[in-house]
C-alpha cells in the first residue's frame, strides 16, 4: 500500500538506495576434468552496445560463449558440475535463469521494409531479433550513399527524424562483438516526403 509503513518514502522510514549494478562478472564452470575461467567479462560494456538487453526492471541479459573460457587441458567429454558467477560488487546479486545454449545460428540483418516518411517525423527502426542467445551488435547508417557507411545510431530499436525531403538509404549491420560470426547487412530504402 503506497505510504504505508515500510514503503519508500513513508514518514519515519529511510529509503532504501537500490542495489549497485554489476558491471564486471565472471563465469568459472566446474567439471570433472577440472576447472575452466571465462576472464573478466564487461556486462556494461556488452548492455552500451545493446540497451534492449536491459529491462525496465533492472535485468541484463548476458551470453557468454564458451569460447571465453579459458583451458590449460582437453575438456572434450568433459561434464558440467557448476556454475559459478561472481560480480563486481560486494554482497548478493540475484540469477534469474542460466541456460546452456549452443549457438549455430548465424547472425541475421533485417532492417525491415522500405518506408515513406514525411520531413520532421520521428521514425523508429527495428531490426529483427536473433535465433539463439548469442550477442549482437546493431550499427544503423542513414545517409551512406552520401558519405558512405558509417555509424549514426546503436542498437537493435533506433529512431531518427529526416528533416530533408529525398531518397536515404539506410544500412544495419549486425556484427558478433566476440569475432566469431560472419557480419551481416541489410539495406532499406526511406522516401522523405
Amino acid at each position: 500500500m503506497p505510504g504505508g509503513p515500510g514503503a519508500p518514502g513513508a514518514p519515519g522510514q529511510e529509503q532504501q538506495k537500490p542495489p549497485e549494478r554489476i558491471t564486471r562478472l565472471r563465469a568459472v564452470l566446474v567439471t570433472d576434468k577440472g576447472i575452466m575461467d571465462s576472464g573478466p567479462i564487461d556486462a556494461g560494456d556488452a548492455v552500451a552496445m545493446n540497451p534492449e538487453l536491459t529491462t525496465n526492471e533492472g535485468w541484463m541479459r548476458i551470453s557468454v560463449l564458451l569460447s571465453r573460457f579459458k583451458q590449460s587441458k582437453d575438456f572434450a567429454g568433459a561434464s558440467l558440475q557448476q556454475l559459478a558467477l561472481f560480480g563486481d560488487h560486494k554482497g548478493d546479486f540475484n540469477v534469474a535463469t542460466v541456460q546452456l545454449v549452443q549457438e549455430n545460428q548465424p547472425l541475421k540483418a533485417d532492417a525491415g521494409p522500405d518506408r515513406v516518411v514525411k520531413a520532421g517525423q520521428e521514425v523508429t527502426f527495428t531490426a529483427a531479433a536473433q535465433a539463439g542467445s548469442g550477442k549482437a551488435r546493431y550499427s544503423w547508417d542513414f545517409d551512406d550513399l552520401v558519405e558512405g557507411i558509417g555509424e549514426d545510431a546503436l542498437g537493435q530499436k533506433v529512431t531518427r527524424t529526416f528533416d530533408e525531403a529525398g531518397y536515404y538509404v539506410v544500412t544495419l549491420t549486425v556484427t558478433d562483438p566476440d569475432g566469431k560470426r560472419i557480419p551481416q547487412v541489410d539495406r532499406i530504402n526511406v522516401n522523405v516526403q
